[in-house]
C-alpha cells in the first residue's frame, strides 16, 4: 500500500480510511491509472477529514466504489473518447455492487465535498489543461491574476455578493 502519511488522516479515522483507499488503489490499478489512484486517496482523505467522518457508517466497498464513480462523473470516465475509459457495469462489477448503489453514494460523495467538474483539485490534469486551453491566454491570465495575487499576499479571494445584494429593487 502507498504511504498514506502525506493525507494527513486523523488516527481514529486511519483504519476506516485505508480500508477504502486499498479497495480504490486496486481498482484503479486494474482498471484505471496512477492519476485516478492518487484523486481518490485526495478523496478519502477529505471524507476521513470531516466532523463526523462520513467513513465511520457504512461498507468500504460502498465507499470506495462512490469515491471513484463520482471522481469519474467529473473527469468523464464513463465517456466512450475519454482515456482511460469504464463502463459503469464494468465499475460496478469490479465492486460486487449495484449501479444504483454507487451512483447514490457517488452523489453523497459529491455533495458532502462539493465535487464538480469546476473544481481542479478533483480534475485529471488533462481535463485541467482542456479546460483552461479553451480560453485565450489573456482572458485566461485574467482570471488568474487575482487568484494568484491573493495567494502570493497571503488573503482568502473577497466573496461575491449575493444575487439578492445586487439585483435591483
Amino acid at each position: 500500500m502507498t504511504d498514506l502519511g502525506d493525507l494527513h488522516i486523523p488516527a481514529a479515522m486511519r483504519p476506516a480510511a485505508e480500508q477504502v483507499i486499498a479497495l480504490t488503489d486496486a481498482v484503479c490499478a486494474d482498471l484505471l491509472d496512477e492519476e485516478y489512484a492518487a484523486l481518490t486517496r485526495h478523496v478519502v482523505a477529505k471524507l476521513a477529514r470531516k466532523r463526523p467522518s462520513p467513513l465511520q457508517s457504512g461498507r468500504a466497498t460502498t465507499w470506495a466504489g462512490g469515491v471513484i464513480w463520482a471522481l469519474g462523473q467529473v473527469n468523464f470516465l464513463f465517456d466512450r473518447s475519454s482515456e482511460p475509459y469504464v463502463t459503469h457495469d464494468d465499475l460496478a462489477d469490479a465492486f460486487g455492487l449495484s449501479k444504483s448503489t454507487l451512483s447514490q453514494k457517488a452523489k453523497q460523495v459529491r455533495d458532502i465535498l462539493q465535487m464538480t467538474w469546476g473544481k481542479p483539485e478533483f480534475l485529471r490534469a488533462v481535463q485541467v489543461d482542456s479546460s483552461l486551453g479553451s480560453w485565450s491566454s489573456g482572458a485566461r491570465e485574467e482570471w488568474l491574476y487575482p487568484v494568484v495575487h491573493n495567494a502570493e499576499m497571503g488573503r482568502q479571494p473577497s466573496p461575491l455578493p449575493k444575487l439578492s445584494e445586487s439585483a435591483p429593487q
